[in-house]
């Protein structure tokens, strides 16, 4: 038993090092087997008595999700006068786009790890660090494209955008999990991670209101955004203290980053059993936890508006220069961004993911797995396998 140990251990630490970054965790959530699929639901044991993670040789993850368009939508081959390139196409893309919206992409590294058998227990532990970054955007948003004048019928266009979201987290995890069968068909398992932020973008409120008339020709534009963040930065004023620009500053990595105020907790949850010889059901529920930003936080609000009104903007419409409107309706929205600032600590959730699946024994040789996938930023969203 202890070559069988020793031969697996060492097959682990040369392979899965890259195994984790082909593998989404929709197809590693049923793999059992692997150690890093206890990432994912902390009931899960591992076969062997025990496996060692170190850096260069641990897992890491890259996962990227979009809701409404592929690669192939986006990027396509041209015709014409150019066929022998690849075009970005806007517009088909803008058809497949949904009321609601959202790219998100995640990396995990575990930096160490290590887990065994203890009497009835399967203990692990894991340091780690991980970065979600999520866009949510309306479909009216992309529809700014075309500027806010419908030369086709010579009328405005109006604007009114909320729900245009950015959030991003990235942090430190310590952490520790233990599971065991409590019974002799159900194993349940926990894990408590501590947790040190690295660095934070959090929008909590987004509105953006662009109105444009006829007669006179006038654009409005009339802003609402509040927004905290975490990172170390230094910025420039107008007279009246808004700022006008901002700027990331990296001076000191071990105290911005990590020897730093933000601190968290958080929990999983998880279970396996095992309905009869062929079935095998498993849920899990992951990143249940908090984050309060003390270390360079800052609390970012801009509420105002602005408007162009006048001649220039009459001629614009009058001789359908859309290039020349959307510069105007850019620089109006640019000049209504004006941020005023306090320096507060605050609290963000983590992105929750909730796991379930099951798997069919079909014949000692192979298996039927089907599961399911729910993370939660900003808003629910389905992602199933």
């Amino acid at each position: 038993m202890k070559k069988k140990t020793t031969i697996l251990l060492t097959v682990l630490l040369l392979t899965f090092g890259c195994y984790k970054t082909k593998a989404q965790d929709n197809t590693l959530y049923l793999l059992h087997q692997l150690p890093q699929a206890n990432m994912l639901n902390p009931a899960l044991d591992y076969p062997c008595y025990y496996y060692i993670e170190i850096p260069l040789l641990s897992s890491l993850k890259f996962a990227y999700n979009n809701s409404s368009f592929t690669y192939k939508d986006f990027i396509r081959q041209g015709t014409g006068a150019q066929q022998d390139s690849l075009i970005m196409d806007f517009d088909n893309i803008y058809g497949k786009l949904k009321k609601n919206n959202y790219l998100h992409t995640e990396l995990e590294n575990v930096i160490l790890g290590a887990g065994f058998h203890w009497k009835d227990y399967f203990i692990s532990f894991r340091i780690s660090h991980t970065l979600h970054a999520a866009f949510r955007y309306t479909k009216d948003l992309i529809g700014l494209k075309d500027g806010n004048w419908d030369p086709s019928t010579d009328s405005p266009i109006n604007f009114h955008l909320t729900n245009n979201e950015l959030n991003e987290i990235s942090y430190w995890k310590f952490s520790v999990a233990a599971s065991k069968y409590v019974s002799s068909d159900l194993r349940l398992g926990a894990r408590l991670s501590y947790l040190k932020g690295s660095t934070n973008y959090h929008t909590k409120r987004s509105e953006l209101d662009i109105i444009t008339t006829e007669q006179p020709v006038s654009v409005s534009v009339a802003t609402d955004y509040e927004v905290n963040a975490s990172f170390p930065m230094e910025y420039d004023r107008n007279p009246d203290g808004t700022i006008t620009s901002i700027r990331p500053v990296f001076g000191n990595f071990l105290s911005d980053f990590l020897f730093n105020s933000n601190r968290g907790l958080s929990v999983d949850f998880g279970g396996v059993y095992e309905y009869n010889e062929k079935i095998t059901l498993s849920a899990s529920i992951t990143d249940v936890g908090f984050i309060w930003w003390a270390s360079n936080s800052v609390n970012l609000h801009a509420d105002g508006g602005i408007t162009y009104i006048g001649e220039d903007l009459d001629q614009y419409t009058q001789n359908n220069q859309s290039q020349d409107i959307l510069q105007i309706l850019q620089d109006t929205i640019e000049s209504s961004f004006r941020f005023n600032d306090t320096q507060k600590s605050y609290i963000t959730m983590l992105p929750m993911t909730a796991f379930a699946g099951g798997s069919y024994q079909v014949n000692p040789k192979s298996k039927i797995r089907c599961n399911r996938k729910t993370f939660f930023i900003s808003m629910v969203q389905p992602c199933h396998h």
